[in-house]
């Protein structure tokens, strides 16, 4: 009968899922499935201190219901609790070591820690107590991908696969793999393998929208794109003002704000032109380092330099825009096909003090090839 209450949560039906848990509560409170679901949609609710108590709640009535757990650290760690989910599974693990459950959770939790290593460790330690779980052995491969053990962790992701054909993230992360291989063609079947299983996995969606442009099919390609905001870590804010869409400019200002990494930021300018001449004015935010040479390249607008930590709040009353939007949304809407792709000598206008300077600098090296080398980019800690 439960199952046919859950199909209400499913349904997006939460008063109602919520009466029906409550109503089976009522005859039996000990009910671990109804507690562990009503922790589900309190979670869903966002009354996270409601459902940590019934996570709680469905573990001490069902000490090895492994759900329950992972449902409990998972939003301890999504609420940025992580030392109360390590103290809570070392507590678990000294009183039920052999809980493969609570293995994967403190892989888990090593892994957000960036602890790959020991993350590898715990959860080789729950496939030996739980050698047929597919979603370990996924949780395996994705340490294994961050410790740049490719071979290894695509052999964890067809190892879930064969376990379970219907695990969505394991395709997924398969498909990065076959994307690091350059198997384009194998990449975008396995995303579209796992849409279709869950059509709600957005970073699937997202990984596809990067074949799709990497094809030159930019009008699906951009259109996807945009699950970006729910699929990754990067700090992609949504300051309290309406999104812009693609409506007339005309008479109206926008804001357009920076996210993800330097390089991001600057291809992504490569629109702000298109942008310009569509607004009446337009603000940009970018990262601090990038300020003084957007305002040298886009005269035409209003340029501040920030992190992407920093609220945009105070932007957008400061400048009165009507508007705004992340800058990654930019190409759907100007870079749909070839055709707009612009002919230009570069977007972007260079210090002419510092031409001279590196001009001098090269000089004195003499003739010859010269060749500059980036040793690292892409790290979180440069946003």
């Amino acid at each position: 009968m439960l199952a046919v209450y859950s199909v209400y949560f499913l349904n997006g039906q939460l008063d109602l899922a919520l009466s029906a848990y409550d109503n089976a509560l009522r005859i039996d409170q000990n009910y671990a499935l109804a507690l562990y679901n009503k922790g589900n949609l309190l979670k869903a609710q966002r009354k996270i201190d409601e459902a940590l108590h019934y996570y709680k709640a469905a573990l001490e009535r069902e000490p090895y219901f492994g759900d329950a757990l992972t449902g409990w650290v998972t939003l301890l760690v999504g609420e940025n609790k992580i030392d109360i989910a390590e103290g809570l599974l070392e507590q678990i693990l000294f009183l039920r070591p052999d809980f493969p459950d609570a293995w994967g959770a403190m892989g888990f939790v090593m892994q957000k820690r960036g602890n790959f290593d020991d993350a590898v460790n715990n959860y080789r330690r729950a496939l030996e107590l739980k050698s047929g779980s597919s979603e370990i052995l996924n949780n395996l491969g994705t340490a294994l991908q961050a410790l740049d053990r490719i071979d290894e962790a695509e052999e964890c992701y067809r190892s879930a696969i064969q376990k379970s054909s219907s695990s969505a993230l394991a395709l997924n992360h398969l498909g990065t793999i076959m994307k690091l291989r350059g198997k384009l063609d194998d990449a975008l079947e396995l995303f579209t393998a796992a849409i279709n299983i869950n059509g709600t996995l957005s970073v699937a969606r997202w990984h596809r929208s990067t074949i799709l442009l990497m094809q030159g099919k930019f009008d699906q390609g951009w259109d996807e794109y945009e699950n970006r905001v729910s699929a990754t870590d990067y700090p992609i804010r949504q300051p309290n003002i309406t999104l812009w869409t693609g409506s007339s400019l005309k008479n109206k200002s926008i804001l357009v704000y920076a996210e993800q990494g330097i390089g991001d930021e600057i291809m992504f300018a490569s629109c702000f032109p298109d942008l310009i001449n569509h607004a009446q004015h337009v603000v940009i935010d970018c990262a601090k380092k990038l300020e003084a040479t957007f305002a040298r390249s886009f005269p035409g607008a209003t340029v501040r330099g920030a992190s992407q930590l920093d609220s945009l709040e105070d932007l957008v009353e400061a400048s009165g825009v009507d508007v705004a939007m992340p800058a990654g949304n930019l190409p759907f809407h100007f870079r749909k096909k070839w055709e707009e792709f612009p002919k230009h000598n570069g977007y972007i206008t260079a210090d002419k003090n510092r031409i001279a300077f590196w001009g001098d600098r090269l000089a004195a090296l003499g003739p010859g090839l010269k060749v500059g080398i980036s040793w690292k980019g892409g790290a979180k800690k440069t946003f």
